[in-house]
């Protein structure tokens, strides 16, 4: 949100209870069984810090295989 072009701070979570009033159906808990993952690559490459590996092929072998493995073992 901004304010005559300055960004506001605050948290996305502080949203829900304005929501929760107006969309009840917007803030639901409940767990739905999915049939597939979208999986956002450029917030996951920010996520999965390299660290001292020095390839992409490494990087790529080691850490983003290893989180989507992860990611996607902890949601079935």
């Amino acid at each position: 949100m901004s304010s005559n072009g300055d960004l506001r701070s605050g948290h996305k979570a502080n949203f829900l209870s304005l929501f929760a009033d107006t969309y009840p159906n917007c803030c639901s808990t409940e767990s739905y069984p999915t049939e597939c993952h979208i999986i956002d690559g450029a917030a996951l490459v920010n996520i999965c810090k390299p660290v001292t590996l020095m390839t992409f092929f490494d990087y790529a072998e080691k850490v983003i295989a290893k989180r989507l493995k992860s990611l996607l073992e902890n949601s079935m």
